[in-house]
């Protein structure tokens, strides 16, 4: 899923760009990538003056259409929905799964990450998570409820939930993107053992996007970076929340927010922050 100028930065490459362009092109099927029916607007320069990780964009990717996965998510129950959540400053995503697209796994998902971004010092009253209308987000509901993904948000943790305008499909353009560039990266090549070796590897992708992968339209800078610069009281490790497993913490029946909880990992100390 590389193009050729990443592929020299990762791997340190002799050959020019130019020459890894054409020796792909001549030695190398490739496939494109899927784009949107209308053009994106570009808030770039918008989106450079907000603060860090106080907004967000979170959306559901369905994994159950991908070739590669498909197969190993059938016979080894593999997660089939991927709960995104990503900050419009940094780049940085968060990741949750489960096997259910429900209003209990959004809400859960937004609460862990409320709870974690409280924990590590950001003023919830500052942040805003942006969805669409779907359902899981209580994008149909009809009255307010005293439950729910956007009472949880804004009358139990006092930040913001936002939902989309309708007929503005472009608006989720952050999350949509790292989806665009995670299918191609890794569900695309990747084999898995069981699930316990998918939440090993998927911690491994999240952590390589949040604190290694530069990013070209962000200036070549990497989340981690962008998070240093723009707000250096923030720890770093608050960009290291691991992957969570939403069906496994519902049949332990744990509280949402317990990260220690996340089942399967190596070094979980590390990458919760522990040792940061």
């Amino acid at each position: 899923g590389f193009g050729a100028r990443r592929l020299k930065l990762e791997f340190e490459l002799a050959p020019g760009i130019g020459a890894i362009s054409r020796i792909i092109r001549q030695n190398c099927p490739t496939r494109r990538r899927k784009r949107k029916h209308q053009v994106k607007r570009d808030l770039r320069a918008v989106k450079a003056q907000y603060a860090p990780l106080r907004r967000f964009q979170m959306d559901v990717k369905y994994l159950n259409d991908i070739p590669n996965y498909w197969p190993q998510m059938t016979s080894m129950k593999l997660p089939e929905f991927q709960y995104t959540t990503r900050c419009l400053k940094t780049g940085a995503v968060f990741l949750t799964y489960g096997n259910e697209l429900s209003l209990t796994y959004s809400e859960l998902t937004a609460r862990r990450l409320l709870q974690h971004l409280e924990t590590h010092g950001v003023d919830l009253r500052d942040v805003i998570i942006q969805t669409d209308r779907g359902s899981e987000f209580d994008g149909q509901a009809v009255l307010k409820a005293d439950r729910g993904f956007t009472h949880a948000i804004e009358q139990e943790f006092g930040a913001h939930h936002r939902m989309l305008k309708r007929s503005n499909p472009n608006a989720n353009a952050d999350v949509e993107s790292f989806h665009s560039h995670e299918e191609p990266e890794f569900f695309d090549i990747e084999r898995f053992t069981n699930r316990r070796d998918f939440f090993e590897k998927i911690t491994t992708y999240q952590n390589y996007w949040n604190l290694a992968r530069l990013n070209f339209y962000k200036g070549g800078k990497t989340p981690l970076a962008i998070l240093a610069e723009s707000d250096p009281a923030l720890p770093h490790r608050i960009l290291w929340l691991p992957p969570l497993d939403l069906d496994t913490l519902l049949r332990n029946r744990e509280p949402p927010w317990v990260a220690h909880h996340v089942p399967y990992l190596p070094g979980k100390a590390m990458l919760l922050g522990k040792h940061g």
